[in-house]
């Protein structure tokens, strides 16, 4: 019979017997102080409570669910109890068919969240089935925070601990929420470090510690046993992401795990994402966030951290809300000397210059914070971005070094520009280095004028769209921070020194012969070769001085809108009624070049011999600023470039010629200027001419040498005419360019001789005579008005001095009806003189040094119905004079206007 029922009546009566004075003896301890009371109470405010000490002591009254089928006897249950608090669970021992189970068992259930709920229920026990519910009860271990021992008895209530119309019982618990050393996770020693005492400066390390995470959701489905999930988690802050290392199918994961970032912004926020890792590609399990700002006390922050669901993008329904569990992180934002950049000795060093303008803008490139993404993984989420910063301003660029794959980039450089202008803006643009061409990530500008106070400027920098793209949607995404330290200050290295030229002394006792010029640089130049594949654009820009018929050009700068040239050149000049023009052009190589702006200066202003350096606007054909230039200018006098007179000039007559009457002109030829050109290059343009004088008066003549390719030559010749009937004769002088076949006429011109006054006292006169064209007579200085006269177009005189029929125009097919001739006052100088014959010198002083005569005078021009020209060219002119003013004859058809485009058709020059 024992065999088939395994065990025989016999020893069942007598484990029954043992188990009976057990619970008798149970019952008799029950009433008895527990354990966890017998504790003495010891809080620790600065360690939370870790672990509930739960003592599960008795029940009285259970529910009979276990019924007799066959037999007799009342119906009984086989009570055991059954307890879980965050993600943790234990179980109790059975008692056989008892409905007042006495257990006085005691479990530890690790915890540390306030707002979990601890679960206990009581549970029949079934050999062949699954237990039955007999009842439960919920504590929140809020009502537990003074880890005190609590003792009561409990009401057992349905499956959720709610009190219904069924009467469960009760059981009677001891429950402690204590801190537990030996299961504490406590933080490094290096997370605890205190900062140095006194520590005002901003934090600028963000350190986390990830400690543990519970009752995570179950990603991956078991086909044999419990689903579970192998976790890892992503914490980031502005861009910089690290990654903890995974746990193979963990719910209640364990990591230990320290990060640190350097970061300052304190509108930073700490991501944190949980994932479950597959090599397919990780599934969402929960995320969270913490606010810097929530860290700017610099204290320890460790708590239990819930899990939310993903970020909803827009127009995406939110998702029912569902648990997924809790993640324990300590965060602290601290102060660490080592992250500081200090600033370089370039910005350390302080302002010596506060008297001066500033001219230079120094720049710090420190670091970048939160920078988008721009080069996006192709098998997974994220990317990362190669930024590099340019700096622009007035011109200037400075562009940083790239650095590789990094969203929060710290560079540490140096860079300065030149900036002069106090309503210039500084443009600093990152961008994506790409070799196929950069990608625009973000900009911000800096007004020159907010630098005034020449301090150093150190902050961040919230980076921008392109005002041309600044959409809703691009304003809502955050393009990151930049920061800098910027300064304005000026720099003695910056400013452009002058030539040694104009730092020579000057004869100031001697009369001012020419003009020392330096073009030193230029801004804000107008584009005038417009991009075709951009907005923008640049210039080749040259510039040309132009005074008295002289000029000089300037290099060519290639693709600049802010050239810098320290380029010298000289001018003669000696009169302070001209004006220097400045033209400056934008070369073409196959075509003309195009005009970018004018500008000039009277040489009043430069009479005090002083070095006179401004910048001067430039205006465009249409009267609209073209940009600056600067330049620097000096009158001054040079001693090798006065032209000293012969001797026959400069000894004085004796006494015995001084007594005798006059009889012999001394005239000495000079030098010409500006000719006109009469050889033509076959191949390009300009030219040259071999000039050569002739003089007549009163039938005696006299022929100058040749001056070979000259279109300023000097002669230096003197010829000697007898002049026994006085003065009451005009010298002509013809100049001719020399040829073979036959020469060409250039110009001429007439001196009247009883004009010249200081000549009739036997005394040098040194005058410029301006050359006409043939047929027009010029006359002494004399009158005080300009002389103006008009007369038909075209018409022309014949030997015998008749006026023939007026030119047409066939090409026009009509006539030009009107022609202008002026003249402007100026001085007109020659080296004549007369003396007696037998002498064989000149009469009078020394000349050296000397001007025209005292006496106000002009040129007179008659005769001017004696010019003619061919059909079609509608300009001749004159140029006149020592002295740099351009007088002109202009000859224009009926009805024209004079324009822009108005040019002159020869320059006959002038002789001296």
């Amino acid at each position: 019979m024992g065999w088939f029922s395994g065990q025989s009546k016999a020893a069942k009566e007598l484990e029954r017997k043992r188990q009976q004075e057990k619970d008798e003896e149970n019952a008799k301890r029950a009433d008895d102080v527990c354990e966890e009371q017998k504790t003495p109470y010891q809080k620790k405010v600065d360690k939370p409570p870790n672990v509930l000490r739960v003592t599960v002591i008795r029940a009285r009254d259970l529910p009979a669910v276990d019924k007799k089928l066959f037999g007799k006897g009342p119906a009984s249950a086989d009570p055991f109890p059954c307890m879980s608090v965050e993600g943790k669970s234990e179980k109790g021992s059975v008692k056989k068919k008892n409905l007042t189970p006495v257990w006085l068992e005691r479990f530890e259930l690790p915890c540390e969240d306030p707002d979990s709920v601890f679960s206990f229920e009581v549970m029949d026990h079934d050999n062949f089935g699954a237990a039955d519910f007999m009842g439960c009860v919920k504590v929140k271990l809020a009502t537990l925070k003074d880890e005190r021992a609590h003792r009561n008895w409990h009401k057992l209530g349905n499956t959720s601990g709610e009190q219904d119309e069924h009467e469960r019982g009760e059981v009677e618990l001891c429950l402690r929420w204590c801190h537990d050393k030996a299961r504490a996770y406590d933080l490094p020693k290096e997370f605890k470090t205190s900062e140095k005492a006194g520590t005002k400066a901003m934090p600028n390390e963000l350190h986390v510690y990830l400690v543990r995470a519970r009752d995570l959701e179950a990603m991956d489905s078991g086909l044999l046993g419990k689903a579970s999930s192998d976790p890892i988690v992503v914490l980031d802050v502005m861009g910089t992401s690290f990654k903890s290392t995974q746990k193979k199918k963990e719910l209640n994961p364990v990591w230990l795990e320290s990060f640190s970032w350097a970061v300052e912004d304190d509108e930073a926020i700490l991501e944190v994402v949980v994932e479950d890792y597959d090599l397919t590609g990780n599934d969402f399990m929960g995320r969270t966030s913490i606010p810097l700002k929530t860290l700017s006390d610099r204290k320890i922050h460790r708590q239990w951290h819930r899990l939310l669901g993903p970020k909803l993008k827009k127009g995406q329904k939110k998702q029912p809300v569902k648990k997924r569990g809790r993640i324990d992180l300590a965060a602290r934002w601290v102060h660490n000397p080592k992250l500081v950049v200090p600033l370089p000795p370039e910005l350390q060093a302080s302002e010596l210059h506060f008297d001066r303008p500033a001219n230079e803008v120094q720049i710090f490139l420190v670091r970048a914070a939160g920078l988008p993404v721009m080069d996006r993984h192709l098998m997974s989420k994220g990317g990362s971005s190669d930024p590099v910063v340019t700096f622009s301003c007035c011109g200037e660029k400075a562009t940083s070094s790239i650095k590789k794959k990094d969203l929060n980039p710290q560079w540490a450089e140096y860079h300065s520009l030149l900036v002069e202008e106090d309503d210039a803006e500084l443009l600093v643009v990152v961008e994506d280095y790409d070799l196929m061409g950069n990608d625009f990530m973000g900009q911000l500008t800096i007004d020159i004028k907010s630098l005034e106070d020449r301090r150093v400027d150190r902050r961040w920098h919230v980076l921008r769209p392109k005002p041309t793209l600044a959409k809703k949607k691009e304003e809502e995404k955050k393009l990151g921070k930049l920061e800098l330290a910027i300064r304005w200050k000026h720099n003695p290295e910056r400013v452009i020194q002058l030539p040694e030229a104009f730092h020579h002394d000057d004869l100031l006792d001697q009369p001012a012969n020419y003009l020392q010029i330096c073009l030193v640089r230029a801004r804000k130049l107008k584009i005038m070769d417009k991009s075709r594949l951009t907005s923008g654009g640049s210039s080749d820009p040259l510039v040309h001085f132009m005074i008295d018929g002289e000029s000089v050009t300037s290099t060519t700068k290639k693709k600049n809108l802010r050239p810098i040239w320290r380029e010298y050149f000289e001018l003669p000049i000696e009169d302070e009624q001209q004006t220097l023009h400045l033209k400056m052009e934008d070369y073409e190589a196959l075509s003309a070049n195009q005009v970018m702006g004018r500008c000039h200066v009277a040489m009043s202003h430069l009479k005090g011999r002083e070095t006179f350096r401004k910048w001067l606007e430039l205006v465009d054909e249409d009267k609209k600023d073209a940009g600056w230039v600067e330049i620097a200018l000096r009158w001054a006098h040079d001693p090798q470039r006065v032209l000293d007179l012969p001797e026959e000039f400069t000894e004085p007559e004796t006494e015995d010629c001084l007594s005798k009457e006059a009889n012999e002109l001394l005239v000495c030829l000079l030098r010409g200027k500006n000719l006109p050109v009469m050889d033509k290059n076959l191949i390009g343009g300009g030219g040259s001419s071999d000039p050569c004088a002739f003089l007549n008066l009163d039938g005696e003549k006299r022929k100058s040498r040749v001056v070979k390719k000259s279109i300023n030559p000097q002669w230096m010749q003197t010829f000697r005419f007898p002049c026994d009937d006085g003065l009451n004769v005009t010298l002509q002088v013809d100049v001719e360019d020399y040829d073979l076949k036959g020469n060409d006429f250039m110009g001429q011109c007439g001196v009247y001789l009883g004009d010249l006054h200081e000549v009739e006292e036997r005394r040098v006169e040194r005058v410029w005579y301006a050359l006409a064209p043939e047929g027009v007579k010029t006359e002494r200085y004399g009158k005080k008005e300009e002389t103006v006269k008009k007369q038909q177009r075209g018409s022309r005189r014949s030997k015998g001095g008749k006026k023939t029929a007026p030119i047409v125009d066939d090409r026009r097919g009509r006539s030009h009806s009107e022609e202008r001739t002026e003249f402007r006052k100026d001085r007109v100088r020659l080296a004549v003189g007369p003396q007696p014959r037998s002498c064989g010198h000149a009469a009078g002083p020394n000349f050296e040094g000397r001007g025209p005569s005292r006496r106000g005078s002009e040129l007179v021009v008659d005769n001017i119905g004696a010019v003619s020209e061919p059909a079609g060219h509608g300009y001749w002119s004159v140029w006149w004079v020592e002295r740099s003013v351009l007088c002109h004859t202009r000859r224009r058809r009926a009805g024209q206007k004079y324009g822009a485009k108005e040019g002159f058709k020869s320059r006959l020059g002038r002789v001296f």
